[in-house]
């Protein structure tokens, strides 16, 4: 068994630490983890030592997110919530290079994986990244609302690439009530959970596509071109700058002349991989707003698709 199977296994237990019950969420993982690499072939006692090892890396990659986080001031407004999903800087990095590695083997088996790993998070949890309980998902969500342009917007229409559980398109939609807004995502659980929180928004559309299927899932609705396309925390899932030319070649031909891009990630994230999917879809950037949030800054990165029609 490579060290990549046994990272992966480890990605899904990781899922399963996120129930609403720790130490059961804690067993169910070292259970998962302990039955994937039984299956794998490895023996009884090599698998108890990796499980082990496993949890004693996330013991210390806790034990630094607590040292680091003494000298670091909290926001008043987060003191009390639950982080998301990777919890630490150094989970954060995990989980980051988890998917750039995962990116990195043949498409299908990289959708298959991705896919799977979503599926997790989302049986666990509708709302797995906490965007209805972080004040810094609701600051982020408002800055993005905001950095797309009224007349861009009014021209629609607008799409969102991986739209989790649709609080994006939600704030979206209230803010362009006539515009037609779709969503689309690779989980099917996230694709049920946006469209049921934009149920009552009519004008809101979410449909199952991963970024490679982007294209042909929008034209299959009707969709032949775009006047906004919303990419926020979603680049990392695809692998690094090299992977995104691949992975967007399909949205590029749908931006509309003079379209609007919006990307939203952390500033790590944005100086890594905002300027290679600018450059995949065709686009020159003409607005870049570093926020410096108390919870975790973030780039606010607008782009406009070229003049001349693809």
């Amino acid at each position: 068994m490579s060290l990549l199977e046994v990272g992966l296994a480890g990605v899904v237990a990781r899922g399963l630490t996120l129930t609403r019950t720790p130490r059961a969420g804690l067993a169910l993982a070292d259970g998962a983890f302990f039955a994937t690499l039984l299956g794998a072939g490895l023996s009884a006692g090599v698998s108890l030592a990796t499980v082990a090892v496993w949890r004693a890396g996330l013991g210390l990659a806790r034990l630094v997110a607590v040292v680091g986080g003494r000298g670091r001031a909290r926001s008043p407004t987060s003191v009390g919530l639950p982080s998301e999903p990777t919890g630490s800087p150094l989970g954060e990095w995990l989980h980051r290079t988890a998917f750039r590695v995962l990116a990195s083997l043949p498409p299908r088996l990289a959708r298959r994986t991705r896919a799977g790993v979503f599926k997790v998070l989302f049986s666990l949890s509708e709302d797995p990244w906490r965007y209805d309980m972080l004040p810094y998902e609701r600051r982020k969500r408002v800055a993005l609302v905001d950095g797309v342009p009224p007349a861009a917007g009014d021209a629609g229409p607008i799409v969102e690439l991986g739209c989790a559980d649709g609080h994006n398109l939600q704030a979206l939609a209230d803010g362009y009530p006539h515009t037609r807004i779709v969503g689309l995502d690779i989980s099917p659980l996230a694709v049920t959970a946006a469209r049921r929180r934009t149920a009552h928004q009519s004008h809101v559309q979410v449909e199952q596509a991963d970024a490679r299927g982007a294209g042909a899932a929008l034209q299959a609705v009707g969709v032949s071109s775009i006047a906004v396309l919303v990419v926020a925390e979603v680049l990392y899932y695809l692998g690094g700058p090299a992977q995104l030319a691949v992975e967007l070649k399909t949205l590029a031909p749908l931006l509309k002349p003079s379209a609007v891009l919006i990307l939203v990630h952390g500033t790590s994230d944005a100086e890594r991989l905002h300027p290679a999917a600018v450059t995949a879809l065709d686009c020159s950037t003409t607005d870049r707003v570093i926020i410096d949030d108390p919870y975790r800054p973030f780039v606010v990165e607008t782009a406009r698709a070229s003049d001349d029609p693809h």
